[in-house]
């Protein structure tokens, strides 16, 4: 299985070229789900370089980012010193934080990288650092929309050619990357529709109150758009 570490020819073709407007669009969503007097202290699990995190933090919360990869840890540190706090750390293993949080985030299809069984018990582990009532936030691919993408293209992403392959089994999806520069990256993930991670959030302890696409409460998701959002919350019971 792929080991999902981005290299830095993804941060820079990706990540790096996201415009302004987008992550104001998200963080923007984020404070309306997750009010800053309600939920103030928040848990970015994958933050990766802080896109969210840091600007979170200027607003007013509380934030934690964890993610597994120190190069992306040091980046978010270095990009905002003052502003969020960042540790090395695996999705697997929250609990070894030590904390509850009133809100947690997993943002840019960040979820489903393992078999069935660890993806919930993951579900678990964001249910158990959240505080009863507290909310997550889970942004990944929608599988009714990547299954009528095509199995080969090319395209050209701030002056970089990028291949892509996709290659499915079952309800998983592989991906290989291929860059102009030389570089390469693989991923799977273990893709869901809407309704299946629902039921997999609610065995987890976690209750879906919003499904939406692009982070815009009055737009539902479906096969039509790439990326859903699942806001979440945990019972009192849990």
């Amino acid at each position: 299985m792929p080991s999902h570490e981005y290299s830095p020819a993804w941060y820079s073709t990706f990540l790096d070229t996201i415009p302004i407007g987008q992550t104001e669009r998200e963080v923007a969503f984020i404070s309306r789900q997750m009010p800053l007097e309600s939920h103030g202290k928040v848990l970015d699990v994958c933050c990766g370089p802080g896109r969210h995190a840091n600007r979170l933090a200027r607003a007013g919360y509380r934030v934690v980012g964890i993610d597994n990869n120190a190069a992306a840890i040091e980046r978010a540190r270095a990009a905002a010193p003052e502003a969020a706090t960042y540790r090395v750390g695996d999705m697997r293993n929250l609990e070894v934080l030590g904390e509850r949080f009133d809100a947690v985030t997993n943002l840019w299809a960040s979820f489903g990288y393992f078999d069935d069984a660890t993806n919930e018990a993951v579900l678990r582990q964001i249910a158990g650092v959240l505080r009863p009532g507290g909310r997550a936030l889970i942004d990944l691919y929608n599988r009714e929309h990547m299954l009528s993408l095509p199995a080969s293209e090319m395209t050209s992403r701030d002056g970089m050619t990028v291949t892509t392959e996709r290659f499915w089994t079952g309800n998983r999806l592989r991906v290989r990357l291929a860059y102009s520069s030389g570089a390469s990256d693989e991923f799977e993930w273990r893709l869901y529709t809407a309704d299946e991670l629902s039921e997999l959030c609610s065995l987890a302890g976690l209750t879906p109150v919003l499904t939406c696409a692009w982070f815009t409460e009055t737009l539902p998701a479906s096969a039509e758009h790439a990326r859903m959002q699942l806001v979440l919350e945990r019972s009192d019971a849990q």
